[in-house]
């Protein structure tokens, strides 16, 4: 009886523990594209539409800030080391040597990338669509996608299509992370842990957007033309806590987390204007440019207004069956 309740000792005094831990991000760098929303021409025809595109980045180079991130005046979250009867401890800096206005994140764009819109009618109304798209980028292979429904109307040589949907698109990124946990065991004195990581993955990320976009529809003239509004966001990292060590508490623990980062991610709006010529009754080239502004967390190296306008140029080939 005796030898069960040594037994007992370590799940009594070391199973069950309160962690709290905090993720502040020193700087990531991220690899991969911006995933504009699929235009469509819409012509009142109830066909199967495949359409090869290309599009061009004619920004290489995105810089931003994570949402509350604490770094000091270099850059770098700073901790100081203390010293408690010969053993070493972690304690965070004071919060006033913090500046707010770092900018910790780099995001890298492909010069182009390719992909394949399908356009799946039901109706001379509505369309189910799907979309992918591929970049090559420092050496990563990046893919996305998206998929959706859309609304048309087709009326007097005009046509109108509102699509909503999401996107699906991977990123490669390179995060460095400072986790600064609490640990209030049953029994003993709360102590403070510190832990640096350095993550280097690819992830695939969900987002939703809408557009809308106009047509004009004549057989009569040789170019059409087209124009579309959107509004979609970009979600680059979104890391989670590390899991606590079992080791020291194997049996039982409650944890709770303050991700001070929030969601590493940015909003974007454009206008894309554009023509498009009918080749042949199964076969269209689209053209245009898309002239994005980003409303969200990123701007460029010089910091100006117009830096944070961003102008794609986009071609595409209907498949009409």
């Amino acid at each position: 009886m005796l030898k069960k309740l040594f037994l007992l000792l370590p799940l009594i005094f070391g199973g069950c523990a309160t962690i709290h831990q905090t993720i502040y991000l020193q700087n990531v760098e991220v690899n991969g594209p911006i995933n504009n929303p699929p235009v469509f021409i819409s012509d009142g025809s109830t066909g199967i539409k495949i359409s090869p595109w290309l599009s061009f980045h004619t920004n290489k180079q995105l810089t931003g800030q994570v949402n509350h991130s604490m770094v000091n005046s270099n850059g770098v979250f700073q901790v100081d080391t203390t010293y408690n009867n010969g053993s070493v401890a972690y304690r965070e800096s004071n919060a006033n040597n913090y500046k707010y206005n770092h900018d910790n994140i780099i995001w890298n764009l492909p010069n182009v990338k390719a992909g394949v819109d399908i356009d799946l009618p039901v109706s001379k109304a509505v369309s189910f669509f799907g979309s992918l798209n591929y970049s090559s980028q420092n050496f990563y292979q990046i893919m996305g996608g998206s998929f959706g429904i859309g609304f048309n109307s087709v009326t007097r040589g005009n046509a109108v299509r509102f699509n909503f949907g999401c996107s699906l698109q991977q990123y490669q990124y390179d995060a460095s992370t400072v986790v600064i946990q609490t640990v209030d065991p049953v029994f003993g004195k709360e102590y403070t842990e510190v832990g640096f990581f350095h993550d280097i993955d690819k992830k695939s990320n969900l987002n939703f957007f809408g557009n809308l976009t106009y047509n004009t529809v004549s057989t009569d003239m040789s170019i059409n033309f087209w124009f579309s509004f959107a509004f979609f966001s970009e979600t680059l990292l979104d890391l989670t806590p590390e899991t606590p060590n079992q080791a020291y508490y194997p049996f039982d623990f409650n944890v709770t987390t303050t991700d001070t980062r929030g969601e590493t991610s940015t909003t974007f709006v454009s206008f894309s204007p554009g023509i498009y010529i009918n080749v042949t009754p199964s076969l269209r080239l689209v053209v245009g440019i898309n002239i994005l502004k980003d409303i969200g967390n990123f701007s460029s190296d010089n910091g100006s207004f117009t830096s944070s306008l961003f102008v794609m140029p986009l071609a595409k080939i209907d498949f009409l069956f």
